[in-house]
């Protein structure tokens, strides 16, 4: 899967609000965008929890890689007003 084909679906969830607040400050200190470490995180946790059936997964894998190695903006994400939304044109 290129990164080109890549398509992205905006959610907005519920989180602990102290998840929140260190999601907040992780991104106010580093380089990482709120889409670009949740998308790493959730690709991760499927990578590694093997009841899922997603350990395996060419397209986890490169969405996880992607979101490590990659800028944010090419994983066609952007964070707007503390959500996590898509950007439609970029699929």
């Amino acid at each position: 899967m290129s990164r080109k084909n890549n398509r992205t679906r905006g959610i907005l969830i519920e989180i602990p609000t102290a998840l929140v607040e260190a999601l907040a400050t992780y991104t106010e200190s580093s380089q990482w965008e709120e889409s670009r470490t949740v998308t790493a995180a959730i690709a991760l946790f499927l990578m590694q929890d093997s009841n899922t059936g997603f350990g395996h997964s060419r397209s986890v894998a490169r969405i996880y890689l992607d979101a490590l190695f990659l800028d944010a903006p090419s994983l066609g994400c952007s964070a707007e007003e503390g959500k996590i939304t898509a950007d439609r044109s970029k699929a």
